[in-house]
């Protein structure tokens, strides 16, 4: 009995200690305990796994091209490393090396996003810019087809320095009797690109400042109108000094508004100076004076 006794102490000991709080002790027979309830361990949640992106397929070559039009290529290049990129998360979907005759590579897009292209600049050759991608279809190849377009970098503008003032006439025709503003900001603009060359601003005496113009397309000037006296206007002509303090001398003139009527077209632009904050632009023609 005493046994007995014994061994119902030690098995509700055992089940106190190792089960769960509140657990009862199981009845015995024959002196033995029932078998101890089984203690499972917490489950954890799953991790939720992004799925994959559904790309669709599409070949990409190349180019480069002697003009944007480019109806052939000058080359098809090889090596050029080449991503496609989701543009909502910037993350790199696919990628590929052109390769091959003639040179080009397959790779994944976004079925369901906006993407754009990436690709390595390094293996591109020297002298070419990006200009535009082409998409081509019945080529032979699965899917579509984007032509990723380069043409040469534009070479750098050849310029020329000359010298600009702007001058307070009376009257159309003068040029040795007229005022010479200074603190005036005169920018050069290329014609073909519509893009600033150059600026300076008018100080000294005579109160002219030099500035570069393009030496092979058509230019204009541009300046700050804050800077001029209110009343007057640009006479529509832009005359050429040559053979005094400097080798060329541009003016422009400006005349009182009650003077002459020959006023042409202008439109307000801005001017990259630091001074000026609107300008005038006009077209004008050459008076050369000896």
């Amino acid at each position: 009995m005493r046994l007995r006794c014994g061994v119902l102490a030690v098995g509700l000991m055992f089940l106190t200690m190792t089960g769960a709080p509140g657990a009862v002790a199981a009845e015995t027979v024959d002196g033995a305990a029932d078998p101890l309830p089984t203690i499972e361990a917490p489950t954890q949640p799953a991790e939720t796994v992004a799925p994959e992106p559904e790309l669709t397929p599409v070949h990409v070559a190349v180019w480069l091209c002697d003009d944007a039009k480019c109806p052939t290529p000058a080359e098809i290049v090889s090596g050029v490393a080449v991503s496609t990129v989701d543009s909502t998360t910037n993350q790199v979907v696919a990628g590929c090396v052109t390769a091959g005759d003639p040179a080009g590579c397959s790779l994944g897009v976004p079925a369901y996003s906006e993407w754009t292209f990436a690709w390595d600049d390094s293996t591109i050759p020297a002298g070419y810019v990006f200009d535009s991608v082409a998409v081509v279809t019945g080529g032979g190849w699965e899917g579509e087809a984007y032509i990723i377009q380069f043409v040469p970098a534009p070479a750098e503008p050849q310029l020329e320095v000359v010298h600009v003032g702007v001058m307070l006439c009376d009257s159309a025709d003068c040029v040795a009797n007229g005022e010479l503003l200074a603190g005036v900001g005169v920018a050069s603009v290329d014609m073909d690109t519509n893009a600033q060359v150059d600026n300076c601003e008018t100080a000294g005496d005579p109160a002219v400042c030099e500035i570069d113009v393009p030496l092979n397309a058509p230019w204009t000037f541009t300046w700050d109108s804050t800077a001029i006296p209110e009343g007057y206007h640009f006479i529509g002509e832009l005359s050429v000094v040559e053979g005094g303090a400097y080798s060329t001398v541009y003016l422009i003139r400006l005349v009182p508004d009650a003077g002459p009527t020959h006023v042409p077209t202008v439109t307000p632009v801005a001017i990259a100076t630091a001074a000026p904050v609107t300008a005038e632009r006009v077209s004008f023609r050459l008076t050369r004076i000896a």
